[in-house]
């Protein structure tokens, strides 16, 4: 009677007839089943509320409840627990009705010991391969979803990364465009300081001669009229005036350079990466993001070269800066600190906007969780970022509190 894995579940013998109840016990205990027996369905049911049954064995007629509303009964509260039916009248009708209810078995009284434990053994375990059939069921649709989960990141990764692609491309363009003018503005201002060293000179010299060899009266002509045209005055805002715009064309300068390391086409090998020049040039890059929310502080330590992608991790560093300006609300402050701690290289990069809270904070780096609204976040960003950290060993981690503002850690290895 025993089969490989099958498991001798407790019995429920329902009937009205003492004899009968008892002979169905003897039957079943010879051969190892727990049973327990009720007197009628009511009892029955009671029973099935404080112990876990794999089989019910029930008379069909029994007073104020059946054997028929007792499977019904059974397939709404317990659809795992089998039925077998047993019954005096050879009935082909009701055997093909109890049948359709649910019931596994039909038995016809006198009770042969070899038909009661063939039936019993065959419900148990066909009630043991639906159970093992349903949860593979489960565990296949839960492989299934995962499957799907999985080709939605990667769907929408590889929508990014065309996205990237023709930014980079464009990005190209635009750097080379903007580099040619700003070459010919840098040098001209350079020039222009040269000459306005030099008319400064000579204006100094003539002054001299002229205080020298004039006369008081015309002496006086000459004073009011520099007076009165503002030379002094304009000498010095023309000194300003050429440093502003030479500071001006050295930021589009490191704008476009970023833009260019930015664009270009990544290699696939690891080389030498300097952390401090990648964070100014991602700064400069995403600068019109920041200074309009927030006053930047750098606290840069010194750091030794690390072996990295510049690319990829210039795009860690401005998903974390713009994530730090979206974050905040009005004006606020983003802090960018470099440290060497032993062999590890740690960036931070801190904000004092909204703040995470716990519930969220537990999930932002899982793909396609995002608090921002529809359209402007995918939730991706955090999760690809752990991917590129891992790709340089390198890990990701975060401290909020909500009100003061967030801290976004990175850990990159030296060596």
């Amino acid at each position: 009677m025993n089969r490989e894995g099958f498991v001798k579940q407790p019995i429920l013998i329902i009937d009205d007839d003492l004899f009968i109840r008892e002979l169905l016990q003897r039957i079943l205990c010879d051969e190892g089943f727990d049973c327990d027996v009720a007197a009628s369905a009511e009892e029955a049911l009671e029973l099935l509320e404080q112990k876990n049954y794999g089989l019910a064995i029930s008379d069909i007629r029994m007073p104020e409840m059946d054997g028929l509303e007792f499977l019904d009964c059974v397939q709404q509260r317990w659809p795992e627990l089998q039925v077998v039916i047993g019954s005096g009248l050879d009935d082909r009708d009701t055997a093909l009705e109890a049948l359709r209810r649910g019931a596994v078995g039909y038995m016809l009284k006198p009770f042969e010991p070899v038909e009661v434990l063939v039936h019993a053994s065959n419900a148990l375990w066909l009630r043991q391969l639906e159970i093992a059939h349903r949860k593979r069921c489960l565990s296949l649709e839960q492989e299934v979803e995962s499957c799907n989960q999985e080709l939605k990141c990667r769907h929408r990764k590889m929508v990014e990364q065309e996205k990237l692609a023709s930014l980079g491309q464009l990005s190209a363009g635009v750097a080379h465009e903007v580099n040619n003018p700003t070459g010919y503005i840098a040098s001209n201002l350079s020039t222009l300081k040269k000459y306005l060293n030099r008319l400064e000179e000579y204006l100094r010299v003539q002054e001299s001669l002229i205080t020298e060899n004039c006369s008081g009266e015309g002496l006086q002509k000459i004073k009011t009229l520099r007076k009165r045209l503002k030379v002094d005055n304009a000498l010095e805002d023309a000194v300003e005036i050429i440093a502003d715009s030479l500071e001006g064309t050295e930021r589009i300068r490191r704008i476009v350079m970023g833009l260019k390391n930015f664009s270009r086409k990544e290699s696939e090998e690891m080389q030498p990466v300097d952390i401090n020049q990648i964070l100014d040039e991602t700064l400069a890059l995403c600068w019109n993001e920041l200074t309009y929310k927030a006053d930047v502080v750098r606290e840069f330590a010194d750091l030794p070269l690390i072996s990295g992608l510049p690319q990829k991790l210039s795009q860690v560093f401005l998903n974390l800066l713009v994530n730090a300006a979206q974050a905040i609300e009005g004006r606020g402050t983003i802090r960018v600190q470099t440290r060497k701690i032993h062999n590890i290289i740690e960036v931070l990069i801190s904000d004092t906007g909204s703040g995470i809270s716990d519930e969220n904070l537990e999930k932002i780096f899982e793909p396609f969780f995002t608090t921002k609204e529809a359209g402007v976040g995918t939730g991706l960003g955090l999760a690809i970022l752990k991917e590129i950290l891992a790709l340089h060993k390198g890990e990701i981690w975060v401290e909020s509190q909500v009100g003061k503002g967030t801290t976004f850690g990175v850990r990159l290895p030296v060596a």
